[in-house]
This record gives structure tokens, sequence and C-alpha cells, in this order.
């Protein structure tokens, strides 16, 4: 059975973080790039985000009604298994889930971080998690 409180609060913890990176998104890339505070400040957000995102995929995932779901391997994986269940279109789930990509790098690779891909990916978060959010509570409150 999924837990509609931990899912709302998961949920209002990404919507939180992503209202501060709103704060930043008139920011250009090389902005970013001069202010260590800054960049290591969206770093954060967008790790907390998408690790939440993940932790709330798989708790869907694993009290979802369907009895065929195969476990993803990955955590990229937990994206396109919410577009297998219908949670989201399939498309949205394939497109999101480069985010859990990008969090690999964020948490393991950081000192070889690609400056433009972290630039595309901090635009790409604010464009796609408003969605993800709505999704799953559009979700959550049909179930």
């Amino acid at each position: 059975m999924i837990d509609k409180e931990l899912a709302i609060r998961k949920i209002n913890l990404i919507q939180e973080d992503l209202e501060r990176l709103k704060e930043y998104e008139h920011k250009t890339r090389l902005e970013i790039e001069k202010d260590y505070a800054l960049e290591a400040a969206i770093e954060r957000y967008l790790e907390r985000m998408i690790t939440r995102a993940i932790e709330l995929n798989q708790h869907l995932i694993m009290e979802s009604d369907v009895k065929d779901i195969k476990i993803p391997k990955d955590y990229k994986g937990t994206f396109i298994a919410l577009g297998e269940l219908k949670i989201c279109p399939i498309d949205f789930a394939k497109n999101i889930a480069d985010s859990a990509g990008f969090r690999n790098v964020l948490v393991h690779e950081y000192d070889d971080l690609d400056k433009e891909k972290f630039y595309l990916s901090l635009k790409a978060a604010l464009e796609q998690y408003p969605k993800y959010c709505q999704y799953i509570i559009e979700y959550i409150e049909k179930n």
C-alpha cells in the first residue's frame, strides 16, 4: 500500500528545492561557474531533489498493484518504471530518467563534472520536476 504521507512529504521537499533552484534560473552558465558557493548550492539542491524522486519511485514501484512489474536494476530504471506503471507518460519517464545518471555524476564523479551538462541539467530539472511532482500527486489522489 502506498504511504501517502511519505509520498507527499517527498513531493513537498522536492518542490521546496525547486523553488530554491528557480532563484538561479536566470543565471548564465558563466555566472554560475564563477561563483563556487552558488555552484555548490545548485549541485546540492539537484542531488537532493533527484535522490528524493528516486526514493519515491522505488516506493511507488514496490507498492504497485501490478504484479509483473520488473524491479529496476538501476536508478534510471525507476523513472522508466513509472511510465510502465502509467504514473506518467512513457516519453516523459524516459526523458526525466536522465536525471538519475546526472545524480550519479554529482555523487561519484564531481571532480570531472562537465559544466555544460551541469548547466543543461539545471535547466532540464526546472522544466521536468514540476511535471514529475504533478504526475505523482495525480497518481496518489487516484489511488
